[in-house]
C-alpha cells in the first residue's frame, strides 16, 4: 500500500473516484480508499483535487436530493480536500495531454492530470487503470 512510499510534505491529488469510492462506495475500494484517507490526515497531507472534482461528485446526490452525502462532501472540500481552479493554462495543458501524449484519456481525465501536474502534485491517487504516462514524475497509485 502507498502508506511506506508517502513522504511527509509531499502534495497528493486526488481524483473524484478516490472520493466517491470513500464517501458513497462498499466493499473493497470502500476499504481501501478508507484506510488511506486516514493516513493523509495523520500525515497532514496536503491533498488537493480540481473543481471539477467538486461538480463530479456533486452530481448524482444533487440528482437524489441525498443532503447528507452533500454535506459529507461539502464538509470534507472545506476542511480536507483543497479544490483547484480550472484555469484556461489547465485547459491548454489539458488539451496537449489529449492530442499528443495520452489521446486516449476523456477530457475529465486530461483537466483532472493536467491539474495535478500545474500544481505539483507528487502523487495521483485513482481507481482509474486508464489512467498511465503521468507527466513530471507523478506517481501513480491506484486503489
Amino acid at each position: 500500500m502507498i502508506f511506506n512510499q508517502l513522504q511527509k510534505q509531499e502534495v497528493v491529488y486526488v481524483d473524484t473516484n478516490f472520493l466517491i469510492y470513500l464517501l458513497e462506495g462498499r466493499g473493497e475500494l470502500h476499504e481501501q480508499s478508507k484506510q488511506i484517507f486516514q493516513h493523509l490526515i495523520i500525515q497532514e497531507t496536503l491533498v488537493i483535487s480540481s473543481e471539477l472534482t467538486y461538480m463530479e461528485t456533486m452530481v448524482q446526490p444533487i440528482k437524489q436530493n441525498n443532503l447528507a452525502l452533500i454535506e459529507k462532501y461539502e464538509q470534507l472540500f472545506d476542511s480536507f480536500v483543497t479544490l483547484k481552479p480550472i484555469t484556461l493554462t489547465i485547459l491548454k495543458q489539458a488539451t496537449q495531454y489529449r492530442a499528443n501524449t495520452i489521446p486516449k484519456q476523456k477530457t475529465p481525465d486530461a483537466i483532472q492530470v493536467a491539474t495535478a501536474v500545474i500544481y505539483q502534485a507528487d502523487w495521483f491517487i485513482s481507481a482509474d487503470k486508464g489512467i498511465k504516462n503521468l507527466p513530471n514524475n507523478i506517481k501513480h497509485y491506484v486503489i
